[in-house]
């Protein structure tokens, strides 16, 4: 199980990130203040704060038995950063379960997760097998595979960066399509991309995750045949804004 211990949340906040399917405890401290003691579903005295699961956490339904103990819990299961980072766990869980179910696409993996934060339903799923790629859209509940042959090569421009552009979010992304993408972009970039915006998002991930030409080239400089990626984070816009907010202009 994965938890974000975050601020105490009111009815509003829990009532949205239950509506996305996270579960959402408070946490109480100690009587004698300072350290937190236990996870309950609803804390009045001595809070201190929310903590918002992927999982259900079992408690019982009556005292003394209806909490569950902070420092047992956080041993046994993994902190994150983010609500991305919780829907992502929870959305890769329920995809791969959906491909479990389904003989056609048992071969496939799930290279990609690309969450829509405002609507969870409308997060989807990239699946690929052998060059063949597939989509798993969660408001469906179904996989489809996609035939059109150019959306082969173009799975940013036509998928990916739209989505970004769109407010959506990388929830998760195999290093194989980093390098597709990476290739995509040093072809195309900027003369022949509609969504430039989406292009600045994603390069914007890869800064912040440590997604560079470096390891990608370590991940796959054995694999045959081998497209050297060009570096290109030379594009990103961000850095520029960086180097002209430190030029003093006297």
């Amino acid at each position: 199980m994965k938890y974000l211990e975050i601020h105490y949340l009111d009815i509003k906040e829990r009532k949205e990130l239950e509506e996305k399917g996270l579960y959402c405890y408070d946490l109480r401290h100690s009587d004698f203040g300072g350290k937190i003691a236990c996870i309950e579903k609803d804390v009045l005295v001595n809070r201190v704060g929310s903590i918002v699961t992927d999982k259900e956490i079992p408690l019982g339904n009556k005292y003394p038995n209806d909490y569950k103990d902070y420092e047992e819990f956080i041993k046994e299961n993994e902190s994150v950063s983010t609500i991305e980072e919780l829907l992502s766990s929870k959305l890769q869980e329920e995809m791969k379960e959906m491909l479990d179910n389904n003989n056609e696409f048992k071969d496939y993996k799930l290279e990609c997760i690309m969450i829509d934060n405002d609507n969870i339903e409308k997060s989807y799923g990239i699946l690929i097998n052998d060059g063949e790629i597939a989509f798993i859209e969660m408001y469906k509940k179904d996989i489809n595979k996609i035939t059109d042959a150019e959306l082969t090569f173009n799975l940013g421009e036509d998928n990916i960066f739209e989505s970004l552009e769109n407010n959506m979010k990388i929830g998760y992304m195999s290093m194989g399509v980093h390098y597709g993408l990476w290739l995509e972009v040093s072809h195309y970039y900027p003369e022949d991309t509609k969504h430039k915006n989406g292009v600045q998002k994603y390069l914007k991930y890869c800064r912040e995750n440590h997604i560079t030409k470096e390891n990608i080239d370590k991940t796959f400089i054995d694999t045959s045949p081998y497209e050297n990626v060009p570096d290109i984070m030379k594009y990103y816009n961000g850095e520029k804004e960086k180097c002209n907010k430190n030029i003093d202009i006297r």
